[in-house]
């Protein structure tokens, strides 16, 4: 009898401890939301680079579920404006847009399931987010044309100077857009 109350003893305040500990934990808060803001602008130049003189940047930020939120950024050529819709319930976020302009036109998509998957769709083009997410978007001559690149998008600036002084400091970003109308310039005139 002695050794059984010995053995109460020892296991008692042994499973009193998990319990409590147990009790006094919190599960972290879930939080499902989408934000998403452009920026259009246009500067008048004699020779403009589409992308860099004129164009739409759309940030979006998508959360969903306890980790940390993912920004994307869609940069794009367009002259003209953005629209987009976000919607979040419990499960996900998501960001649907449009960049359109001066007959152009280019759609995409941002979604986030259990801050476990993130997304990215533009046009018909679904992206690996591990690769980055940030997208130039050229629309010059008859082909819609995306670079995907892991560059820093957590504070993007949301002023047109800004982005301009943004593509000027990254060589890649100016390189791109520069190539892109260059391409367009020298491709030979359909005849008539």
């Amino acid at each position: 009898m002695h050794t059984r109350s010995l053995q109460l003893f020892v296991a008692f305040p042994l499973l009193l401890a998990t319990c409590c500990a147990g009790c006094g934990a919190r599960t972290a808060a879930k939080t499902y939301a989408v934000s998403s803001g452009g920026t259009t602008w246009t500067v008048v130049t004699a020779d403009p680079i589409p992308g860099i003189d004129h164009g739409v940047v759309s940030v979006i930020t998508l959360k969903a579920g306890s980790v940390n939120s993912v920004n994307v950024v869609i940069w794009s050529d367009i002259e003209g404006g953005q629209q987009s819709s976000g919607s979040s319930s419990i499960g996900g976020a998501e960001d649907k847009g449009t960049h359109r302009g001066k007959g152009k036109r280019v759609d995409y998509s941002c979604s986030m399931a259990n801050g476990e998957r993130t997304t990215v769709r533009i046009e018909d083009t679904i992206f690996d987010p591990a690769k980055g997410h940030f997208f130039l978007v050229s629309t010059q001559g008859n082909r819609i044309e995306v670079k995907q690149m892991d560059l820093g998008v957590v504070d993007f600036p949301s002023d047109a100077d800004a982005i301009r002084a943004f593509a000027a400091s990254h060589s890649e970003v100016a390189e791109f857009f520069t190539k892109a109308k260059r391409a367009t310039s020298e491709s030979p005139s359909p005849k008539p």
